[in-house]
């Protein structure tokens, strides 16, 4: 099991791993207008900051003026509720499922991200309608990788990709994502970071979810039935190593309540599988338990964000 704690590419100064967005095109049309202090705003309406690439949406009819609608969120009776990050951040917030799209079915998705420190995993995670994927990495005037992925004859859209041991230290990475012309696309996470192994997958993984609809009914057994979203759940016994337990013991530290990306190594080869494994989740369970003075298990309950 390889786990990639994502780089933050909304906020390049915040501590640890991250990245600037340097260019970006195909979906800026999507974005709702700027915000402006001398327009009346109705219920709906939404809006977008440049100071806070961020959306809010207006809560009460005949809103106008200040506060800003960042501030505004933070008073006793808000007038503004935030909504998510702007189309090009979309697929960089990991706390949301939101998706960076596309406005116009010729638009393709493309992405410049400069690390500044090395990195070794790359993912492009629930996409829709991507047909070509293209990466490349410059290092100066010198491309040190290279990789196309191109479906569009074939008409099998791409669900996914994850590389690992990217030969990259402080690259250019350019990432295109292409459709068939036909159907506007999507991408709702893109990922890199720096991946770590915490153990070798055992048999027996499960899938599960939290299931938010609820099924009532009333004296005459009439069900009442209120669909909502599931939570879609992955339970792992892990075996690790006895000498790799401190490394796991500061990872798992590192991540309690933290998204990333779990990545099942193991099972990559079989594509019937890795769609449905590769989850940008959060742990609820992290038991590592010493069985021997040469290894350990863990129990791994993960569910995705």
């Amino acid at each position: 099991m390889i786990v990639t704690l994502p780089f933050d590419i909304i906020d390049p100064t915040a501590p640890g791993g991250s990245a600037i967005l340097t260019g970006f095109s195909g979906g800026a049309q999507s974005d709702p207008p700027l915000w402006s202090v001398a327009t009346t705003y109705g219920i709906g309406d939404r809006v977008r900051r440049d100071t806070t690439n961020l959306i809010y949406e207006c809560l009460y009819a005949g809103v106008s003026g200040n506060p800003v609608p960042e501030d505004d969120v933070l008073t006793v009776a808000p007038r503004w509720i935030e909504v998510q990050y702007i189309n090009k951040y979309a697929m960089f917030d990991y706390t949301r499922n939101t998706s960076t799209i596309t406005h116009n079915a010729a638009d393709s998705i493309i992405v410049e991200l400069t690390p500044g420190i090395w990195f070794d995993c790359l993912y492009t995670l629930g996409m829709e309608n991507i047909y070509k994927i293209t990466i490349s990495m410059m290092s100066g005037a010198t491309e040190v990788y290279s990789y196309v992925q191109d479906q569009i004859a074939s008409g099998i859209p791409i669900d996914h990709i994850d590389k690992h041991h990217l030969p990259t230290a402080t690259s250019v990475i350019t990432v295109t994502l292409q459709g068939n012309g036909i159907d506007t696309i999507a991408c709702r996470y893109m990922v890199i970071g720096k991946g770590e192994h915490i153990g070798d997958i055992q048999p027996g993984i499960s899938f599960n979810n939290i299931n938010f609809s609820t099924v009532t009914r009333d004296q005459f057994g009439t069900a009442n039935l209120v669909p909502r979203r599931s939570i879609y759940k992955i339970d792992y016994k892990l075996f690790l190593a006895s000498n790799l337990v401190n490394k796991v013991l500061v990872t798992r530290t590192n991540l309690a309540a933290v998204p990333a990306v779990w990545y099942p190594m193991e099972m990559s080869e079989i594509e019937e599988y890795n769609s449905a494994l590769v989850m940008v989740g959060v742990y609820k369970n992290f038991t590592i338990q010493l069985d021997n003075q040469l290894a350990a298990s863990i129990t791994l309950e993960l569910e995705e964000i």
